[in-house]
């Protein structure tokens, strides 16, 4: 297990690195958190958690990037529940339950999870999937620094049936982190999903599918809360 301190600025350097698209500087870590670090000490401890292949340096003097083994440990150690509002909870409730179709409940699933991620949503219902908020992703700052990446998430909604297919079954929320996809191994992307089954339908799943530094505490909660309510039909 790592020491508090490197937890803290790992931690830190993620959730930056998720709001901001930039490489995270130990100044800024100093001045954005209170760490009560140093600039040097934290540089130092920035330099462990690289050794440790956490972080790396995309070119000299600039700051750190997370790696897809630093944001799979912090999803496995360090993510926060996130509360969603009992307010936002209520209106993703009554739009869903507004829909007098199984499949409409869904195409509103997805839409309000892309809406509120900032990601793309999908979800997957007998044979039918449906996807919402691509234009999210493209949107992202990261593809001028990278435009052929465009090209393998792209490459990811063009496989949705198969991705769908070769999902593990398991009920429990599932997050794929960049090559851990079964499809798009290269497209830097995440995926976090869940299975659900109701009542009167047939099982399904709803997930969102994001930049490795989307916001996982905020994504989880909701695909979670979502999938419980489908549960619901």
């Amino acid at each position: 297990m790592l020491y508090d301190r490197k937890l803290a600025i790992l931690d830190a350097i993620i959730e930056t690195y998720i709001e901001s698209a930039e490489p995270v500087g130990s100044k800024m870590l100093a001045h954005k958190y209170s760490l009560s670090l140093s600039s040097a000490t934290i540089r130092n401890v920035m330099a462990e958690l690289e050794d440790l292949g956490f972080v790396y340096q995309p070119f000299t003097s600039a700051g750190r990037v997370p790696t897809e083994k630093g944001y799979r440990f912090y999803v496995n150690n360090l993510l926060d529940r996130y509360d969603v509002a009992l307010r936002e909870q209520m209106a993703i409730k009554k739009k869903l339950y507004a829909m007098q179709r199984f499949e409409r409940a869904l195409e509103a699933a997805t839409k309000t999870l892309a809406e509120r991620t900032n990601c793309a949503a999908i979800a997957a219902y007998g044979e039918d999937v449906f996807y919402s908020g691509l234009s999210n992703i493209f949107r992202q700052p990261d593809f001028m620094r990278s435009p052929l990446q465009a090209l393998r998430v792209a490459e990811i909604f063009d496989n949705l049936f198969s991705l769908v297919h070769e999902l593990p079954t398991s009920k429990d929320i599932t997050i794929f982190i960049g090559g851990e996809n079964p499809i798009g191994k290269e497209a830097n992307c995440s995926f976090v999903f869940s299975r659900f089954a109701t009542p009167n339908h047939a099982g399904g799943l709803i997930g969102v599918i994001g930049l490795t530094r989307m916001p996982y505490e905020k994504t989880v909660s909701l695909v979670n809360l979502i999938s419980d309510y489908l549960e619901e039909f």
